[in-house]
Parts: structure tokens; sequence; C-alpha cells
């Protein structure tokens, strides 16, 4: 199992809000929390492992994105 704990992420919620991005501060089995400038967000853990793009191959579509560190390339 990779270790998230420090990674970074993007939720997209929409054409109408803007993209956030946070770091993976907590990893409690099923779901990881990821602090978003203050707000924590509980993300199940499988969402992050399935979505995993580099920093430039994100999708625009909604959802919650694991961006690939460069020394994972």
């Amino acid at each position: 199992m990779k270790e998230l704990i420090g990674r970074r992420v993007e939720l997209v919620s929409g054409a109408m809000y803007p993209v956030q991005e946070g770091k993976v501060v907590h990893d409690r089995g099923e779901q990881v929390v990821v602090d978003c400038d203050g707000d924590l967000r509980y993300i199940a853990k499988y969402r992050l492992l399935c979505n995993e793009y580099g920093e430039f191959e994100r999708p625009d579509a909604v959802g919650v994105y694991l961006i690939r560190e460069p020394e994972d390339l």
C-alpha cells in the first residue's frame, strides 16, 4: 500500500468552483484526512488510489485526485 501522508490532492467540485488543493495529513484506514487550508476533508482512501494523475494530467471532471509526485514518474 502506498504511503499517502504528505501527498498532494486536488478536489474538483465543478466549473462554478475553484479547484481546491490539499495535503493528506492522516490515514485512518479506509479513509484519509485532507487539509485544504485549514478545512479538513474526510475522503475514502480508494478514491485517491484509483485517481492518481500527473500534475498537468488531471481531468476537469468532478472528483478527488491524488497528484503523482515527480519521483513516482
